[in-house]
């Protein structure tokens, strides 16, 4: 039985998935499209919320931006089945082990159903009761309310939809589920600018929105089914013995994803509760540099999981450890000179987002902090985890961070009771995540890929310093010399954002990469270069072709 493979033109091959060498190579392309629609979705989504913040009346954003919230929290409905798709799919094409994997997504899909149904059976009880809590003027009842139905309906359809993401990240085909959801976004982009600039309202704003997102939904379907023809899926093939199977993996999945919103979304709801709203806004700022490297530096842990799922179903463990170890090395290769970035253009960076106003001097401390917890998280947490979850260790990996969750809500209650400050909040975020990275993520990915922590260090981090060092001289200057400050003035600072990435990308190429990366770099990007070129012949060759005249 030959496995098949979608190549990125959506053709099938016989290649497959087969080896971890191929394995490893999808990694870095799935990688490089995640960075691609991150950096999609963030232009867009500058562009769309100055747009609406325009068009829409302040009780119409109010209820627009509650009403994606809830979107959020969706996640909670998965109760880690996700997770554990993307694990089991990776392992049993490896396996090849397709009806195991058929009764596993059949199961995981009703499941899905039922959740879908109840969503939509509370979401419209709840559809009233939510109208009076949130104090709806008159004029706007009936708008809200079949606003609110058509994001019901919506959240409804999408969710058991999204599963066949997951099959496409346990196939090693992210980079078509991201290429799918750029377009999907751009498409969406453009009906919301034509929505608003014809007054469409706001529940066909939100059905258009859905209608882009069940569309990319039902492609990533026809195309998951399309690269694994042996897989069946249908009502008859739900199996509950299947589901109880995966119930301890997917529980434990479901306590990673729980600390994860638990760190990064309780900090507000403890400094509104113990300040002010005012000192929410002020977290709210400081917060936001740090968060925008977050996103987009998990991309390349969240291409590794899978693979590294891969891998360990085949059970070499040598390329497992090679993998891993590459992985943190790269990890920190690309965050790193990012970090440096924030950190020395911060204040600058603070008088963009807010509109040319200056940031006060506890805004860029607490920025400041949350950036080197955010930093040290992404180095010690971003690559182990995701490995870690999918090679059978995720009971002391959810343990571990189950603890540094509650530390990090006990130590920010206590500070900021202390310090009447946000920067409690930013504190007790940043201490518990040191002690649980350091003391024992870093050692133990150490010992996993057989190394010392000091080892680890010199063959990760330092060719990452040493590649940051020419963006760190040329940020230096910029400080030293006031003239070239960019804080009011854009084309400056796109000037320095340019030299900055130049010196960031030299510096990366020359002293943080390997030889034998820099080759596969250039061998990668000759045969890119390569098929512009047969193109080319090709297209000149049937010009000339159609040039020749009659004989």
């Amino acid at each position: 039985m030959k496995l098949v493979h979608i190549d990125s033109c959506g053709k099938a091959s016989e290649k497959g998935w087969r080896g971890s060498g191929g394995v490893e190579r999808r990694v870095w392309s799935n990688s490089a499209s995640g960075y691609v629609r991150s950096t999609v979705r963030l232009i867009l989504g500058v562009i769309s919320f100055r747009l609406i913040c325009t068009e829409f009346t302040t009780e119409e954003l109010g209820f627009y931006g509650l009403v994606w919230s809830f979107l959020g929290y969706g996640v909670l409905l998965d109760l880690g089945m996700g997770v554990a798709v993307k694990k089991h799919t990776a392992e049993l094409i490896q396996r090849k082990d397709w009806n195991l994997l058929g009764r596993l997504l059949s199961s995981v899909l009703f499941c899905n159903c039922v959740c879908a149904a109840i969503v939509v059976a509370v979401g419209f009880m709840a559809t009233d009761p939510l109208l009076r809590a949130i104090d709806v003027s008159s004029a706007n009842q009936g708008s809200f309310r079949l606003a609110w139905r058509v994001f019901v309906v919506g959240m409804a359809a999408m969710f058991p939809l999204e599963m066949f993401r997951e099959v496409h990240y346990g196939q090693q085909r992210m980079a078509f589920a991201d290429r799918a959801s750029t377009v999907g976004g751009i498409v969406s982009f453009a009906l919301l600018m034509v929505a608003l600039h014809r007054h469409w309202g706001l529940s066909l704003i939100i059905g258009v929105q859905f209608a882009c997102i069940v569309v990319v939904g039902a492609v990533l379907v026809i195309s998951a089914l399309r690269a694994m023809p042996e897989v069946r899926i249908g009502i008859r093939h739900v199996s509950w013995s299947v589901l109880r199977g995966i119930v301890r993996f997917s529980t434990l999945a479901y306590l990673v994803v729980i600390t994860g919103i638990v760190v990064a979304q309780t900090d507000r709801l403890l400094v509104g509760a113990l300040l002010s709203v005012s000192s929410v806004a002020a977290y709210h700022v400081g917060a936001k540099i740090p968060e925008l490297l977050s996103i987009f530096t998990r991309q390349l842990p969240a291409a590794l999981a899978p693979a590294a799922a891969a891998l360990h179903g085949e059970g070499h463990r040598a390329n497992w450890q090679r993998f891993f170890l590459r992985g943190i090395r790269l990890n920190a290769l690309i965050t790193t000179p990012l970090f440096f970035l924030c950190i020395l253009f911060l204040e600058g960076l603070l008088g963009l987002l807010t509109g040319g106003r200056a940031a006060g001097p506890e805004v860029v401390l607490l920025s400041r902090t949350l950036l080197v917890w955010s930093y040290s998280t992404i180095l010690t947490h971003g690559v182990s985890k995701a490995v870690f979850l999918m090679s059978g260790q995720e009971t002391r990996l959810a343990l571990l961070l189950v603890i540094e969750a509650l530390a990090n809500v006990a130590m920010s209650f206590v500070l900021v009771r202390w310090l009447h400050d946000p920067i409690g909040a930013a504190l007790g975020s940043l201490v518990p995540a040191l002690i649980v990275g350091w003391c024992f993520l870093w050692p133990w990915a150490a010992r996993e890929v057989g190394m010392t922590t000091a080892e680890l260090v010199r063959e990760t981090l330092v060719p990452a310093f040493r590649a940051s060092a020419p963006l760190l001289a040329f940020g230096t200057l910029c400080q030293v010399i006031p003239t070239l400050g960019f804080q009011s003035n854009v084309l400056v600072f796109f000037a320095e954002a340019i030299i900055a990435f130049l010196l960031a990308a030299a510096g990366s190429w020359h002293f943080g990469l390997t030889a034998d990366d820099r080759a596969a770099v250039v061998a990668k990007l000759g045969g890119a270069l390569g098929g512009v070129r047969i193109l080319r012949a090709r297209f000149w060759q049937d010009r000339h072709w159609h040039d020749q005249p009659e004989r």
